[in-house]
């Protein structure tokens, strides 16, 4: 039995500022969800690949799927969110503000990216991370747990943020290294080349120090 589609897509192409490529506004036809009512418009996908017809995912406002994309189960993608390449976001992960996630990255489970941040290269968002700001994930880096990961901060390089690390303002976990616990990564530290910290510690720029 073929399942009944929960939304359409409309003829008329709209073509993005930035590349050009067209993308076409979609309809709900039924309830979706408790916000989503049918005959309600959508955001804007490259083809019907893009948004699932099943489960309770959606696209609001202006955010944007094409290429390879894809958004399932229950996951959004709101506001002016951008999600192409081969990315996938699933489970009930949320895309926001004028974030990117692109290349073949995937944001699951109830995780959060927003704000101009970028997931690209292949880097997983998963758990409840939250990532803000303009922060870039990248180079097959993972971001898990309950970590934050916000300002200018960059996570890249097969490096991974877990429990309730906080990572902000101009730092760097690179070269594989992992970061967990509820240490805080802040100023402009590079933590790299294979290093683990998973105690309370706080490091920056001016210092490391155990955290009391």
């Amino acid at each position: 039995m073929v399942a009944e589609k929960k939304y359409r897509i409309l003829d008329e192409a709209v073509y993005r500022l930035d590349t050009k490529q067209p993308v076409y506004q979609i309809q709900a036809l039924r309830d979706i969800g408790t916000d989503v009512k049918a005959g309600d418009f959508g955001g804007y996908v490259e083809r019907e690949y893009n948004l699932s017809q099943q489960g309770e995912c959606w696209i609001y406002g202006r955010g944007t799927v094409y290429g390879n994309a894809q958004v399932m189960d229950d996951a959004r993608v709101i506001e002016l969110a951008t999600v192409c390449g081969s990315a996938i976001i699933k489970d009930r992960a949320i895309i926001g503000n004028q974030a990117t996630v692109k290349g073949k990255s995937i944001v699951c489970d109830d995780a959060y990216v927003g704000n101009i941040a970028t997931v690209d290269d292949g880097a997983m968002i998963c758990d409840n991370a939250h990532i803000y700001g303009r922060a870039s994930i990248d180079y097959h880096a993972v971001v898990g747990g309950d970590a934050i990961v916000e300002g200018h901060a960059a996570i890249i390089e097969n490096a991974v943020v877990m429990g309730h690390a906080h990572i902000s303002d101009y730092a760097k976990v690179m070269g594989s290294a992992v970061v967990g616990g509820h240490s805080v990564v802040r100023g402009e530290k590079v933590i790299s080349d294979h290093t683990r910290y998973f105690d309370d510690t706080i490091l920056d720029a001016q210092y490391v120090r155990e955290y009391k």
